[in-house]
């Protein structure tokens, strides 16, 4: 049970940034969540891996928290006060999302 969980949780969180970077859709039918392909990703589907690595970049700089983030030169504060909102056990779960985002948007820019 715990694992089915864990995937499904795993697989929200997933899709939610998917859609965060326009990759996604969520489209809701009825009680169930049905997650497609945006145009966007058909057209991230046809190139190469290091137009899609840029592209990913890109897109990332659409988040508010790594906007906040580069603006702020990566300050380690500035992520608390951004995920402030949170539990304190998803703070914790999600500073190292948002740090390993910071690196990939900075590697691919």
């Amino acid at each position: 049970k715990m694992n089915e969980v864990a995937r499904k949780k795993y697989g929200e969180n997933h899709s939610k940034f998917a859609v965060l970077l326009d990759l996604a859709k969520i489209n809701k039918i009825h009680s169930r969540a049905i997650v497609e392909a945006s145009e966007v990703a058909k057209y991230f589907y046809k190139l190469d891996n290091s137009q899609k690595k840029k592209l990913v970049a890109r897109l990332c700089l659409r988040i508010p928290i790594i906007q906040n983030q580069l603006i702020a030169g990566s300050n380690v504060d500035t992520i608390s006060e951004d995920i402030k909102v949170l539990s304190i056990s998803t703070q914790k779960r999600r500073r190292s999302n948002v740090l390993n985002v910071l690196q990939y948007v900075k590697e691919n820019t």
